[in-house]
């Protein structure tokens, strides 16, 4: 069944996408429909290869991919994407929200956005939102120019779930004044960085990476530096970060 939320119908078995160098899929930003791209269902397992996934906008989570699956992404850009709106609807994951198992290669994720609302629902995870018991594992890929109004403007690993950046990049990403913090990551659950570079990102606190105990940020052979108004919050507590 197609859902009003998605452009496609939910992934429910195990579908393959493979594109050229220009195959995008997008939702025209000329239109005043709302939905985002890509959906997986629990249970079911994508694999997207060589594809433009762009300018999804959707009133929830996930303003370019849901997953509750398994997601697999190689060659991709996910870029112009928006989850919530700032007058309805917050929303979480403007590129990607997950709850299953994500996992990302070689792929650009930029651009994109989550909102706030006036009504008080705040924006977490500008790139990725990564929630419930999400597992996601990003290598040799980049999060660039993502935007969360709350927390995590490229990344956000709420309780429970965890993820691993591994020689990837997360820069000039942003939580605009009146947000949380973390600029590049925002972290409950676990997050792992191994031979990555966080740097450039901006946030009211964190600017790098803000982290909530009890979640655990582990540094290894990465660097964090030159993020706006320092690069790791709380001060001194994330072994390999300094400000």
């Amino acid at each position: 069944p197609v859902s009003t939320n998605d452009a496609l119908p939910a992934i429910r078995a195990n579908i393959t996408l493979v594109g050229g160098r220009s195959t995008t899929i997008r939702r025209d930003p000329a239109t005043t429909n709302t939905f985002r791209i890509l959906e997986v269902a629990a249970g079911g397992t994508l694999r997207v290869e060589g594809i433009f996934v762009l300018n999804g906008f959707l009133t929830g989570n996930g303003g370019g991919i849901l997953n509750a699956g398994t997601l697999v992404l190689n060659h991709v850009t996910l870029s112009g994407n928006s989850a919530g709106t700032s007058t309805a609807n917050g929303g979480d994951g403007g590129g990607l929200a997950n709850t299953g198992q994500a996992r990302i290669f070689n792929t650009l994720i930029s651009g994109n956005k989550a909102f706030g609302s006036s009504a008080g629902a705040t924006g977490a995870g500008g790139g990725i939102f990564n929630t419930g018991t999400g597992d996601v594992r990003l290598f040799n890929s980049r999060l660039s120019i993502n935007t969360a109004e709350d927390g995590g403007g490229g990344i956000d690993t709420g309780l429970n779930a965890e993820s691993r950046i591994i020689q990837s990049t997360i820069d000039h990403n942003l939580v605009p004044a009146g947000g949380t913090g973390g600029g590049g990551i925002f972290n409950v659950g676990k997050t792992s960085l191994d031979r990555s570079l966080v740097t450039l990102n901006r946030a009211p606190s964190g600017g790098g990476v803000f982290n909530v105990p009890p979640g655990t940020v582990t540094v290894m052979r990465s660097i964090i530096r030159n993020n706006t108004p320092n690069n790791c919050v709380p001060l001194n507590t994330i072994a390999g970060c300094t400000n």
